[in-house]
């Protein structure tokens, strides 16, 4: 039986910075110093064990370069 899932949540960056803390176990606090670009997409894996792995954090792949904008 698969019991995989995917959720999708969109946000603003505050946010997606804070959970990325969250993910790498490291002080919330440290949110400030992480960049983040408008459209970036941010991907956490949480494993069975409840461990939390941070796959990517503001990729900006998808974009063309004319379409990046940092916040």
């Amino acid at each position: 039986m698969n019991t995989e899932q995917h959720e999708i949540i969109v946000c603003h960056g505050n946010l997606i910075r804070y959970l990325a803390c969250r993910a790498m176990e490291i002080s919330p606090e440290v949110w400030a110093n992480l960049d983040h670009h408008n459209c970036g997409i941010s991907e956490i894996l949480i494993k069975e064990d409840n461990q939390t792995v941070l796959i990517s954090h503001n990729d900006t792949g998808h974009l063309p370069y004319s379409m990046r904008t940092f916040v």
